[in-house]
C-alpha cells in the first residue's frame, strides 16, 4: 500500500503558517516555531494551500492513503482540509498516530510512505519529498534515500507504483 504524510507533502503547512520557505525543521520566526503559531489560531489548519504535488496525486492515485502524526486538537481540522481539497476528487483514508515514529509500526512488507520527515532511522520504506529541512540526509542504514524533487519525479513514481 502506498501512504502520503499530510504535512510538507500534500498540505504546504510551514509556508502558509510562517510565510517562508521551512529551511531547518525547528525554524522558528518571529520566535516561534510553527506548532505555537497554529495552537494560536487552529483554523490556519483548514486554510492552507496544497502543496505541488496534491494535483498530482489525486489525479493519478485511486485512493489516497494518509497517515500523518497529528496533535488530537489539529485532527478536525485536518479533516477539514482533507474534505475540501482531496476527497472531492478521490476516495481517501487517513490514519493518526500521534509521534512521526510511530508510522514506521503501520508500514508491512510492500508498503512506502511518501514523508518530509528528516529524523526517522530507516529509510528504505520511505519516498522523501526534497526540502531544505531534509537535504542533509543521503543515506540510510548505508542505503540510498530515494527523493522526489519535482512534479515530474512524482508522475514517474506513481507510474511506477501503479
Amino acid at each position: 500500500m502506498l501512504y502520503f504524510d499530510c504535512d510538507g507533502v500534500l498540505r504546504d503547512l510551514f509556508t502558509y503558517t510562517m510565510g517562508i520557505e521551512q529551511k531547518d525543521w525547528n525554524e522558528k520566526v518571529n520566535g516561534k516555531d510553527f506548532f505555537e503559531t497554529i495552537e494560536e489560531d487552529r483554523t490556519i489548519l483548514n486554510k492552507c494551500h496544497e502543496t505541488q504535488y496534491l494535483p498530482i496525486i489525486v489525479s493519478m492515485c485511486p485512493e489516497v492513503n494518509i497517515l500523518s502524526s497529528q496533535p488530537v486538537q489539529w485532527r478536525e481540522y485536518t479533516n477539514k482540509w482533507i474534505d475540501d481539497k482531496i476527497k472531492p476528487f478521490c476516495k481517501c483514508n487517513i490514519q493518526y498516530v500521534s509521534k512521526p515514529f510511530e508510522k514506521m509500526k503501520h508500514l508491512k512488507d510492500g508498503d512506502m510512505l511518501v514523508e518530509d520527515y528528516p529524523f526517522f532511522e530507516d529509510y528504505s520504506k520511505i519516498v522523501l519529498i526534497d526540502h531544505l529541512y531534509n537535504r542533509k540526509l543521503e543515506k540510510a542504514k548505508n542505503e540510498p534515500i530515494i527523493r522526489i524533487n519535482d512534479k515530474d519525479q512524482m508522475r514517474k513514481f506513481l507510474v511506477g507504483m501503479y
